[in-house]
């Protein structure tokens, strides 16, 4: 079973989409961006979603930091925000390595489409 870890500072959102993906995907929940890295660092997952912004530390920078180590340079990341200024920000700060941006909401359809696209290249 592929791993999958969600990033989201909001619990309805990380629990909305844990029981989405948990009957194909083993999925681990983070609640920011230093809980996303420590958890993808000690779960070495097949692929991450987060969320752009959150406290403490934002996706993107927790991505950008992850990416600096080799073994991580290649995990597949799909980025999700409701703020357009969000999409804004990842098409002009684009990480490093395989990446994609979902507008929320989105359809199940949509990510799981998506994810299977991701984790299958």
């Amino acid at each position: 079973m592929k791993k999958i870890v969600v990033a989201d500072d909001e619990e309805d959102v990380r629990e909305l989409l844990g029981s989405l993906l948990k009957d194909k995907y083993l999925v681990i929940l983070a609640r920011d961006g230093l809980d996303l890295i420590e958890k993808v660092k000690k779960e070495r997952p097949d692929l991450i979603i987060c969320d752009v912004i959150m406290p403490g530390q934002s996706g993107y920078k927790s991505i950008k930091r992850l990416r600096e180590k080799p073994e991580f340079l290649n995990l597949p990341v799909i980025f999700n925000s409701g703020l357009v200024k969000d999409r804004e920000l990842y098409e002009t700060l684009k990480p490093e390595g395989p990446s994609y941006f979902i507008s929320k909401p989105f359809g199940k359809k949509v990510l799981l489409d998506k994810i299977e696209e991701m984790l299958n290249k």
